[in-house]
């Protein structure tokens, strides 16, 4: 992981504080900050300049910037997207007043810095008029319109409270392949890009429709040491069912079914880490994980319960009374082989005391090593 260091003492003209420059300071501990100064005008007009690839743009005003009110002199040599920083959980927050995914808002607060994007040196505008500074440039957000066929999947990484929440793949109907680049990572953070044919690091990577199976590879970063490190996709829902949503650690050799997995850890080393991933989307494949004929039987002194798995897998088997209390778990993410299997059981709770008759559910969850996750329920009437 990169840690900036865009600040040094022998880099004075970055020190220089203008109206419209920004600073993001870095400090171990909480601290409280006394910066004297004048207050610019509610309304006017700042130039800042600008070079290439990331600067650090803020908004001199009281009232909320309108991302439409920051215009470089040259149209089109600077990106429409900001992104502010938030102390929170150490993660970015996308602005733009143009159609995207994920965004945050449309304006940058009073006073607040924001990482913009320059693809060649040049100067900005920064102008808050009396009609602006009035409406507070509270646009609302506007996300990115994908077509009917179109869909986007969220990939968050997370470390304890630290997130990284802009990063986004898919496809969509009607537009060009369209992609942010990644901002500048911070320390104490985690850090989640995707890697452009170009090798370039992006937040996000939207590709038209093509009906072709799509694969999207990316890094998960992060300084935090010893620490369970997740990547979490929270939202499938745009995905249609008949395609595959399937994550591979190319580091660590691993491949999971992400509809039914809640996520993927890795493990931090002493000073971070750093892993490399595969993100696929396709058609269905054949043969999945499917449990077959559970079925329960019992007698006075004890039952026994009969499944089948399609595939090798780890099972768990658990005994629920009809409201759905667990009161005996027989099995823990056991290895089983692809046959039908047998499990007894003695009629006894977790606690060893035996149960009373009457209906029981058997829940059976099949995980097969590519994270597919199947469960059955099958009906228990114990009689004495």
């Amino acid at each position: 992981m990169i840690l900036p260091a865009y600040i040094s003492p022998n880099r004075n003209v970055l020190l220089q504080v203008a109206a419209g420059k920004g600073f993001f300071v870095y400090y171990d501990n909480a601290t409280t900050l006394n910066v004297a100064g004048t207050a610019v005008p509610t309304a006017g007009a700042y130039t800042v300049n600008l070079g290439t690839r990331w600067n650090m743009v803020a908004n001199p005003f009281t009232n909320n910037l309108p991302m439409a009110n920051i215009a470089p002199t040259v149209p089109g040599t600077v990106l429409p997207f900001a992104y502010v920083f938030r102390p929170s959980d150490q993660s970015y927050l996308l602005v733009t007043d143009r159609a995207g995914i994920n965004v945050a808002r449309s304006y940058i607060e009073p006073w607040e810095g924001a990482w913009m994007y320059a693809a060649t040196g040049t100067t900005a505008t920064i102008q808050m008029t009396a009609g602006t500074a009035s409406a507070q440039g509270e646009m609302a957000p506007r996300q990115l319109d994908v077509g009917e066929s179109g869909w986007v999947i969220p990939v968050v990484a997370r470390v304890g409270s630290r997130r990284d929440v802009t990063g986004a793949v898919g496809v969509a109907e009607g537009i060009e392949p369209y992609s942010i680049p990644n901002p500048p990572s911070v320390p104490d953070s985690v850090d989640l890009y995707f890697i452009g044919d170009d090798g370039s690091q992006l937040a996000q990577s939207i590709t038209p429709v093509t009906g072709e199976k799509l694969s999207w590879d990316f890094v998960v970063a992060t300084d935090i040491a010893d620490s369970d490190v997740e990547v979490v996709m929270p939202d499938l829902s745009q995905v249609p069912n008949d395609l595959s949503v399937t994550l591979s650690d190319l580091d660590g050799d691993q491949t999971v079914y992400m509809r039914t997995a809640p996520s993927y850890v890795f493990r931090s080393g002493a000073e971070g880490g750093l892993r490399h991933f595969r993100l696929e989307v396709g058609a269905q494949q054949s043969g999945g994980l499917v449990i077959t004929s559970a079925t329960a039987q019992s007698s006075g002194v004890g039952t026994v319960i009969t499944y089948g798995v399609t595939q090798a897998c780890r099972v768990s088997m658990e005994i629920m009374n009809i409201s759905g209390r667990v009161i005996k778990t027989l099995m823990a993410e056991e290895a089983a082989s692809e046959r039908t299997h047998s499990q007894a059981w003695n009629l006894r709770s977790n606690g060893g005391t035996v149960v009373p008759r009457g209906m029981y559910l058997v829940r059976i969850e099949a995980v097969a090593d590519n994270g597919q996750r199947v469960e059955g329920l099958c009906p228990l009437t114990i009689s004495r």
